[in-house]
């Protein structure tokens, strides 16, 4: 109810801006996860409902499991091409347990450089405690800081990119393209993650490096690269932790071909295969689709499927 009313709110703005000349768009998304834990499988769906107009937007995301309403996402958007962004997110499950303030831009970008700088900072003011019992607020900070140096003014270019974190965890989720995760607060104001992304792109290969250290250290080190041979992709990527020792590896292939999209990764570690995770998409005119499932050796842990239309 809170989303619908606040997107009622935001088409009343965005007819007025449509007024003035500027767009009005929007999108609704349908998503199912089915999890598996061994015993029984737990459902959770969630409907996505979301406005633009200029660079204003409103999106709410309303979650659903087979005991009724579970939690309600607001993010109230506002962005100026791509110098300044400002976003302020609401979060209730079902009652108040998180809000977060991001502040973010670039700079140097098409001007006096051949590269950018990105920055930007998360803070977040949420409770500890389960869902509507009594209190236990706290507040957490994620610094985000990027370099980017293009070799060429079309597809080369070199990136460096930071996540710092205070009383938050959880900073994979920043980069793990994976829309059902993201950072989370924990006990304390102190330092808890840093998570340093290195890439290098070019139209036919890409290579990255992430690194991750906490309170106590390096965690871990992870290796990928990508290689495109027209629709066809093919790469791998392995995880090493601390000290520096091998832990897992992928094996990336995947397909591209008029609107279709296709991502396999194969996981196996010394002892031999650990799971294997595929990502299909469907993505056409207003209209986009996808399906991942995740299985081990056991049988199938996870399926996530959904789909959006667009105007």
């Amino acid at each position: 109810m809170r989303g619908v009313l606040v997107l009622l709110v935001a088409s009343a703005i965005g007819f007025g801006a449509l007024g003035e000349g500027d767009p009005l768009t929007g999108s609704l998304g349908l998503e199912a996860d089915f999890l598996y834990d061994g015993l029984v499988w737990d459902v959770g769906t969630a409907v996505t409902l979301s406005l633009t107009f200029g660079g204003i937007g409103v999106r709410s995301r309303t979650e659903f499991s087979l005991a009724g309403f579970e939690a309600e996402k607001l993010d109230f958007v506002f962005s100026l091409e791509e110098i300044f962004r400002i976003r302020n997110t609401l979060r209730f499950d079902p009652c108040f347990s998180h809000y977060e303030l991001e502040i973010g831009g670039s700079m140097f970008k098409d001007a006096c450089c051949p590269g950018g700088f990105d920055w930007g900072l998360i803070f977040a003011y949420g409770n500890l405690a389960e869902p509507c019992q009594t209190p236990d607020y706290t507040i957490g900070f994620v610094f985000d800081t990027g370099l980017q140096w293009y070799l060429d003014e079309c597809c080369i270019y070199f990136e460096v990119r930071n996540f710092f974190s205070f009383g938050m965890a959880g900073l994979y989720a920043m980069v793990d393209d994976n829309p059902w995760t993201w950072v989370y607060l924990v006990p304390g104001v102190l330092f808890e993650e840093d998570l340093l992304k290195i890439s290098f792109v070019m139209p036919s290969l890409s290579t990255e490096t992430l690194l991750f250290f906490d309170a106590a250290g390096f965690q871990w080190v992870r290796f990928e690269g990508l290689l495109t041979l027209g629709p066809f992709t093919l790469g791998g990527r392995a995880f090493f932790v601390a000290p520096f020792t091998f832990s897992s590896a992928d094996f990336i292939c995947g397909l591209d071909l008029d609107g279709f999209s296709f991502r396999s990764y194969t996981t196996f570690d010394l002892l031999g295969f650990l799971s294997e995770e595929l990502r299909f998409g469907l993505e056409g005119d207003g209209f986009k689709g996808f399906l991942w499932i995740y299985f081990d050796i056991f049988g199938v842990i996870d399926i996530t499927t959904g789909i959006e239309v667009s105007w």
